[in-house]
C-alpha cells in the first residue's frame, strides 16, 4: 500500500517535471521565434555572498529599435566587461518588451534539466514497475 502511494506520487512528480519541461521549451521556441537580435556589451559584474557562497552576475546594455537604451542582467558565465553579447528582443504593441541574452545556457538549460529530469524519472520508474515483483 505505501509503495503503491510513493510510486503513484513518484510518477505525478516526474508527469509534472515532464509538462513543465515541455512548457518551457514552448515559450523559449516562441519568444526566439518571434525576437529580432541586437547587439549589447557587458558593462559590469557583480559578485555578492549568499548562505557562504559566492554568486556573481553580469549587465548586458543595449538599444531598442527606438534607440532606447535598456539592461539585462546574465547569470551563467562570465564574460569580461567590454566584451560583446548578443541579445534577443521581443516588442509587442502596448507590452513592455521582453528580452533575453541570446546565450544557449540562458535560453534553454533550464528547458534541458526539466525535460531531462522528467524523462529520467519517468524510464525509471517504468523500469522499477517492470521489475517489480507481482
Amino acid at each position: 500500500m505505501l509503495a503503491a502511494i510513493a510510486f503513484s506520487v513518484l510518477g505525478l512528480t516526474m508527469l509534472a517535471m515532464l509538462a513543465g519541461g515541455l512548457a518551457l521549451t514552448a515559450r523559449q521556441f516562441a519568444f526566439v521565434r518571434q525576437s529580432y537580435r541586437v547587439q549589447g556589451k557587458v558593462i559590469s559584474e557583480w559578485q555578492y555572498r549568499h548562505s557562504g557562497h559566492m554568486h556573481s552576475y553580469y549587465r548586458v546594455e543595449f538599444h531598442l529599435r527606438n534607440g532606447q537604451r535598456a539592461e539585462l542582467r546574465g547569470q551563467s558565465g562570465r564574460p569580461p566587461v567590454g566584451a560583446p553579447m548578443g541579445v534577443l528582443v521581443r516588442e509587442a504593441p502596448g507590452q513592455d518588451p521582453k528580452a533575453q541574452i541570446d546565450d544557449w545556457s540562458e535560453l534553454w538549460f533550464m528547458p534541458a534539466v526539466m525535460l531531462g529530469m522528467g524523462t529520467f524519472g519517468l524510464v525509471m520508474l517504468a523500469m522499477m514497475l517492470q521489475a517489480k515483483p507481482v
